[in-house]
């Protein structure tokens, strides 16, 4: 947690009770946006797919998905499972 600082505040929201879906997938984007390092402007999908052909073109070894930032309906999904 050191080395996101925003991140205890993003925890703090998470537990706020009554929260909308547009508010929780909003906040989960943005938390796993700063976690993979996305550039800013950039969602989850393009750092995913940038991420993807890059390391294909430099590596010829098995790249494993989990490696790479969540799609925007993982992400999703993900941030509705944390604040329930």
């Amino acid at each position: 947690m050191n080395k996101y600082p925003d991140l205890k505040e993003f925890a703090k929201i998470f537990m706020i009770p009554n929260k909308n879906h547009a508010e929780i997938d909003q906040l989960g984007h943005y938390t796993l946006e700063v976690i993979y390092g996305c550039m800013p402007g950039n969602t989850l999908d393009f750092e995913r797919a940038t991420r993807f052909s890059n390391k294909v073109v430099s590596s010829s070894a098995y790249l494993p998905p989990e490696r790479l930032p969540p799609t925007s309906d993982a992400a999703k999904y993900h941030s509705y499972h944390v604040y329930h």
